[in-house]
């Protein structure tokens, strides 16, 4: 194990891929962990958070069918930074205008979510040696759960105690 530990420090790709996963990782899912707490606050109506909750994670489902035809094209330079923005641009988006006409931006972390789990896993598979390759995997997750059960009571303290516009401008700021 310390010696997959050690690989995947020394190995750049896999550094740079495992820690792009696990920030832009923590940040989404603690953005759509926001989702349910944010409809209350735009006054949806109850009836429809189980309708909006599926809809959200079933177009993130289906949109990561094609993430692969995107992947080709822009990976290497561009991708990283497209997801960046996204989430950059959207939680600024949703800390100026806490309206219910800005739900649909919650779809945006969805599918962010669902490609940076995919291309970085993906990604990782490919590039580790395959006698290690489950390491590598556990211990890109290790991290991702950490950061996530590090920062997710932070910005719930943040959002209880402050409101959620300040929350989504830290949560930007911190990405």
């Amino acid at each position: 194990i310390l010696w997959a530990i050690k690989y995947t420090i020394w190995h750049k790709k896999i550094l740079r891929l495992i820690i792009f996963g696990w920030i832009v990782g923590c940040i989404t899912i603690s953005t759509v962990r926001f989702s349910q707490p944010f409809m209350k606050l735009v006054d949806l109506p109850v009836f429809y958070f189980g309708i909006f909750w599926f809809a959200s994670n079933m177009s993130g489902s289906l949109f990561s069918l094609f993430i692969h035809r995107v992947e080709e094209k822009v990976w290497e330079r561009y991708f990283p930074y497209f997801i960046v923005l996204v989430c950059i641009l959207s939680l600024i988006t949703i800390a100026i205008f806490p309206i219910m006409r800005i739900l649909p931006v919650f779809f945006m972390f969805q599918f962010v979510r669902q490609w940076s789990r995919i291309i970085s896993t993906e990604n990782l598979h490919l590039v580790s040696k395959s006698e290690i390759r489950a390491t590598v995997q556990s211990i890109s997750s290790m991290f991702f759960r950490l950061c996530f059960a590090i920062f997710w009571p932070i910005f719930g303290y943040i959002s209880v105690n402050y409101g959620f516009s300040t929350s989504f401008i830290l949560i930007a700021i911190f990405l």
